[in-house]
């Protein structure tokens, strides 16, 4: 089944998400992967819906990552 939706990251956003990356890796082998395999679902769910989720500002969403304190917010 193909997405009819894809998900752009900023170059912001992608700045912000290495920096967690690395902090997960120095708190626990392994943490860094179980945070990644997390943000990888969220991003899976946004591209199946993303209208589904929580409007917090002028058209922006957001959508929590499960098990981390952190949430994507996105525009559509």
């Amino acid at each position: 089944m193909t997405n009819a939706y894809t998900v752009e990251i900023t170059t912001q956003a992608y700045q912000d998400l290495v920096e967690v990356v690395e902090w997960y890796s120095l708190q626990r082998p392994g943490l860094e992967k179980e945070f990644t395999l997390s943000f990888e679902a969220c991003l899976r769910r946004l591209e199946r819906n993303p209208l589904g989720f929580q409007i917090i500002f002028k058209g922006a969403h957001s959508i929590f990552l499960q098990r981390f304190p952190y949430k994507v917010i996105y525009k559509t």
